[in-house]
């Protein structure tokens, strides 16, 4: 459900940021309905005076922290290091001044089926910058990989068994994970671990399970993410 606009940039660079590419308009350009359709994932902003030299920052700036219809002007003094640490410019108080990543996000709960969407148009606007789905399963592992690519530098996730599932692990287990984590937004092996709080599954098959799963990571030098 993309959203139609119609404007005359007459003063300014306006800049629409499109997933893994960023279209920049420049004065006296037009940009007619239906000729850019903007997700609900990208940025729209005015940029005053911005020189050439600066220009290639500020697209960086919108990428990941501008928020929709805000106007910048160039500052007199501007660090830029891995986020935004100083501008002396009241339009862009509001940027964060750092990055935001949620390193857990249990996106593959049936909670999320109906509002999802909104659930991450709500994550872009707030300011975060990357956001980690976590793996409980194989099957949410799988679908996670699938909803990471559908936004390519904002997704990741991670790949493997929680101790809850731990009942379910079976030989083939390590193979289907081993084949999610190659992807190249998979950050992690997990969720794995212990948890002895409901024993959804029993603890000597989390033991086991969790024991396989380490053992083989650790030997790869993959990251593990814990729970406990």
């Amino acid at each position: 459900m993309a959203r139609r606009f119609k404007f005359n940039v007459l003063d300014s660079y306006a800049v629409a940021a499109q997933t893994q590419r960023v279209v920049v308009y420049k004065p006296n350009s037009t940009i007619v309905e239906n000729e850019v359709n903007l997700s609900l994932y990208d940025r729209v902003v005015r940029l005053g005076n911005v020189p050439a030299p600066h220009l290639q920052l500020f697209i960086s700036l919108i990428q990941t922290h501008v928020p929709v219809g805000v106007t910048i002007r160039l500052a007199s003094l501007l660090r830029h290091c891995s986020a935004v640490r100083r501008m002396s410019n009241d339009a862009v108080e509001r940027l964060v001044p750092y990055e935001l990543v949620d390193i857990g996000a249990n996106l593959g709960h049936p909670s999320y089926k109906n509002d999802l969407n909104d659930v991450l148009k709500r994550a872009k606007q707030a300011g975060l910058c990357k956001l980690m789905i976590t793996g409980t399963s194989e099957k949410i592992s799988a679908e996670s990989m699938k909803l990471a690519e559908t936004m390519p530098g904002f997704l990741y996730f991670t790949a493997g068994v929680h101790p809850h599932d731990a009942k379910d692990f079976g030989e083939d287990s390590l193979d289907t994970l081993r084949t999610l984590q190659a992807h190249q937004q998979c950050v992690a092996v997990g969720e794995c671990g212990l948890d002895f709080n409901r024993n959804f599954s029993p603890p000597d098959v989390q033991k086991e399970v969790f024991r396989k799963q380490a053992k083989k990571y650790v030997e790869m030098g993959l990251y593990i993410g814990l729970t406990g």
